[in-house]
């Protein structure tokens, strides 16, 4: 349940990389933890803010998603 007692839940989805997705899966199964919670608990961190922006790991993702980002767009036909 969400801070506001909504349990309404919405759909996400994303292609990612191979080991990107082996990463998710090595990552839930050692620790226990569904994709679905581990989500749940990072969206709900990134949204308020309990993230510092100064934190490594946070500037290491942000980075990192960023050049993702870019070549994932240089590589879409016009």
């Amino acid at each position: 349940m969400d801070d506001e007692g909504n349990n309404a839940r919405v759909v996400i989805s994303a292609k990612v990389s191979r080991a990107s997705a082996d990463g998710w899966k090595a990552f839930c199964r050692e620790n226990g933890v569904s994709m679905a919670a581990v989500l749940e608990v990072a969206g709900r961190m990134l949204g308020a803010g309990r993230l510092s922006t100064h934190d490594d790991i946070r500037v290491r993702m942000v980075d990192d998603a960023r050049a993702v980002d870019i070549a994932r767009r240089s590589r879409k036909p016009e």
